[in-house]
């Protein structure tokens, strides 16, 4: 169904439940403004489709339309669905957060890491932001190869002491925790436990019959330019940022490929549709497909790491067991809300306070610090209807 349409043919189709048209306005505001170029928005509230609304094109040059049924390597918006996998154990009493993650992965012990708490691990403040060793992005598939590395190294600053953002190496970190718990790796776990029961089209490596629904990223312009973003950035700040960002390579150009599509990489791999992404993190909420407790979210939420950031320059940081809590650089829908973003300025959550989960993804990829004015736009309409 044909939503809204702008005067230059631009259109907005899908589902959007009465009381919800604000978010229909607001998606066709940022596909004229050009600050996305194709996207697709989706909210469930207590078992409830809220909206389902994707608009604009394929390609940088505006001439096919974005199609349904389109999917999306995530980037980190996988950790909100680790996080979930995490949860559920947690839920299951099957993972303590406040003991040593040694106590379950006794290997992780060596190297002056036997203290290392779970919720420290998942904090981000464990001091394991990069791989010491030469990575390769083929190395990422080799599942024993990342966490016995990251078994073996000690820790690059005393762990509880500081925050720094593990972009590649908490879903090893985090996904071997589960392994170890549940005996099945996270792509196993999410797709039995979580993505399977719930019929959503979401995968930690999408399966063959659907790479062709995978659309491909564009890069912004050249006022936006991607790899310039990053060369300042790793210029201004050496050491843990160019670590975390250089081994391997982490760029549009190198990650959003076919290879990585399919792959385990679970801070990185899922991939998905809002739709699916926003019935995911609906099992953390009250309603018929809550999975996880509102007791076991207080425990996991309750205690965050926050401040300065070691590896993301300019963006200080906030996160509680994987999760990303809202703050003023992604404020998501309320002080409530927990999830996660991703590099191309996707966005996940759940919002305790008003009930609903929600997913936002792009294919233009923006990669310069949040807060983006076109989540912003789109969480001022939220909020309008929420």
């Amino acid at each position: 169904m044909n939503v809204l349409e702008s005067r230059d043919g631009i259109g907005v189709r899908g589902h959007v439940g009465a009381g919800f048209e604000p978010m229909a306005t607001a998606v066709l505001a940022n596909l004229t403004a050009g600050e996305d170029i194709g996207l697709q928005v989706a909210a469930f509230r207590d078992g409830e489709l809220l909206f389902d609304l994707r608009g604009g094109y394929l390609d940088a040059t505006r001439t096919r339309l974005y199609p349904g049924g389109a999917l999306h390597l995530t980037f980190s918006v996988s950790k909100a669905m680790l996080a979930l996998c995490v949860a559920r154990l947690v839920e299951e009493s099957r993972l303590s957060l406040d003991v040593t993650v040694a106590s379950y992965w006794p290997e992780f012990a060596q190297s002056g890491k036997d203290a290392i708490t779970v919720r420290q691990l998942l904090n981000h403040q464990a001091g394991l932001p990069t791989f010491t060793r030469a990575m390769s992005l083929e190395d990422l598939s080799d599942w024993q190869l990342c966490v016995e590395s990251l078994a073996a190294q000690p820790p690059t600053w005393k762990p509880g002491h500081a925050l720094g953002y593990h972009a590649l190496t908490i879903g090893f970190l985090a996904g071997e925790l589960v392994n170890r718990v549940s005996g099945s790796r996270p792509r196993e776990f999410f797709a039995r436990e979580i993505a399977g029961p719930l019929d959503a089209d979401a995968w930690f490596g999408a399966p063959e019959d659907r790479l062709a629904d995978v659309l491909p990223h564009i890069p912004g312009g050249a006022a936006e330019d991607i790899a310039r973003w990053r060369q300042d950035r790793l210029d201004a700040a050496q050491t843990f940022v160019s670590q975390s960002y250089s081994n391997p390579l982490i760029s549009l150009a190198t990650m959003d490929t076919p290879a990585v599509w399919q792959a385990e990489i679970p801070a990185a791999s899922v991939v998905a549709d809002a739709r699916s992404l926003a019935l995911c993190m609906s099992v953390a909420l009250p309603g018929p497909t809550q999975l996880i407790s509102e007791a076991t979210v207080s425990a996991l939420t309750g205690a965050s790491a926050q401040g300065t950031d070691l590896v993301l320059v300019e963006q200080p940081s906030r996160f509680a067991s994987l999760f990303m809590l809202s703050s003023p650089r992604e404020p998501m829908l309320s002080p409530s809300s927990f999830g996660h973003n991703g590099f191309t300025g996707s966005l996940v959550f759940a919002d305790r306070e008003s009930g609903i989960s929600f997913a936002y993804l792009g294919n233009r990829a923006e990669p310069a610090s949040t807060p983006h004015s076109r989540v912003s736009r789109l969480m001022a309409a939220l909020r309008e209807c929420a």
